[in-house]
């Protein structure tokens, strides 16, 4: 009985992450559409790096710390400590996302120039703009 659910999660979780490859392609490929080979493009990814960087700082957090301590709370305290737990979860992530937006809103003009070494002073503010 418990194979051909686990054979279900596997086929679920491959089907997910192929949605969500097919997905980050089709983004790829508007970005390229948009702005084609140009220094905007590189203005764009600079940004992004900076962005995804800070993201991948707090969702490594999330996921080896708050994450298993739901599944504890699931298996222990029932589904009401779960929801719980869950909805204390999303109120602290939110807050953390909204000091994260404003931190890099206050890092990215004064790391401009560092992470924009290579662009002069207009592409600098083009920078910030994005």
């Amino acid at each position: 009985m418990a194979r051909p659910r686990f054979i279900k999660v596997i086929v679920s979780a491959m089907g997910v992450s192929l949605a969500s490859q097919a997905l980050a392609f089709v983004r790829q490929m508007l970005i390229a559409a948009y702005f084609g080979i140009s220094r905007e493009l590189d203005i764009y990814f600079v940004v992004y790096t900076v962005a995804a960087m800070i993201v991948f700082a707090f969702s490594t957090v999330f996921d080896s710390m708050l994450v298993p301590r739901l599944v504890r709370a699931r298996e222990q305290g029932g589904e009401a400590v779960f929801q719980s737990q869950a909805a204390q979860i999303f109120k602290v992530s939110t807050g953390i996302g909204v000091l994260a937006t404003v931190l890099m809103m206050i890092a990215v003009p004064v790391l401009t120039p560092l992470i924009g070494s290579g662009f002069d002073e207009a592409q600098r503010a083009e920078l910030f703009h994005f």
